[in-house]
Parts: C-alpha cells; sequence; structure tokens
C-alpha cells in the first residue's frame, strides 16, 4: 500500500494538527472531526494523536478504494480487524511486561 497524505502542524490554534490527502490537500471531514476534539477540551498534543489515528484510516479507506462518502459498517469491520492483526509495537511491549 502506498503511504499517501501525511499529518502536519498549522499556526493555527484552533486546529494545531491537519491531515493531508496524497495531493498534499487537507481532508476537510478530518478538519470537522479534530475541531470537534479541541472544542470539548483536549489538548494539541491528544489532536496530534487523533490525526494520526484519522490518517491510518483514511490510508486504509484508500488501499480498499472506498470513498469517506462511501463507508460502510463492513469497512469499520475490516479496518478493526486489520488493526488487530497488525504489528503493534505497544502491544508487544505490554505483553512482554515491558
Amino acid at each position: 500500500m502506498t503511504r499517501a497524505g501525511r499529518v502536519v502542524p498549522t499556526s493555527d490554534p484552533t486546529l494545531p494538527w491537519v491531515v493531508l490527502d496524497g495531493a498534499g490537500a487537507r481532508i476537510e471531514a478530518a478538519d470537522v472531526y479534530l475541531r470537534e476534539l479541541l472544542a470539548s477540551g483536549s489538548s494539541a498534543a491528544s489532536c496530534r494523536s487523533y490525526a494520526f489515528d484519522l490518517l491510518r484510516w483514511f490510508r486504509f479507506l484508500a488501499a480498499v478504494d472506498v470513498g469517506w462518502e462511501r463507508v460502510s459498517r463492513a469497512e469499520v469491520r475490516d479496518f478493526v480487524l486489520w488493526l488487530r492483526s497488525s504489528a503493534n509495537p505497544a502491544r508487544e511491549r505490554r505483553r512482554l511486561g515491558r
């Protein structure tokens, strides 16, 4: 899978991190979600973390060739199954008790 998109910082305190698509354009759905997150009292650090999660979601959708507006429960299920089966260093550290 091609790693399209990225998360970048901004100088806007109302949206300190944004998610860009493979062409470098902001993903509006991510902007909306991150603004809501910040408005509910989350920190800029949480915004950054969620931005990377959203990037992972949009990359998955690109890999399965499903646009954001066409997502169904099946894509959500497949994404969760993929996350559970993919390598996760944090999960491995917990398993080893580190």
